[in-house]
This record gives C-alpha cells, sequence and structure tokens, in this order.
C-alpha cells in the first residue's frame, strides 16, 4: 500500500510539473496570430 500512494504521489508531481510548463510556455508571443472564421449556418426548421 505504501508503493502503491508513492507511485501515485510520484505520478501526480510529474503531471502538475508538466501542466506548470505548459502554463509558462503560454503567452502571447507563442499564440497563434492568424485569425479563423467559422461560417455556421442556419439550418434550423420551424
Amino acid at each position: 500500500m505504501k508503493k502503491l500512494s508513492i507511485i501515485l504521489i510520484s505520478l501526480l508531481l510529474v503531471l502538475a510539473g508538466i501542466f506548470i510548463w505548459l502554463v509558462s510556455k503560454a503567452g502571447p508571443e507563442n499564440a497563434n496570430t492568424e485569425t479563423i472564421t467559422v461560417t455556421i449556418e442556419d439550418n434550423f426548421e420551424k
């Protein structure tokens, strides 16, 4: 049981580290500057 809890805590720490790394890399300089326009047709039947 102790080994399982150590494995789970290690996995959570790794996932938290990856999340923090991704959030720190997310910024305006890395954002996509291309504007994408999506047109949705109104096909609702009355």
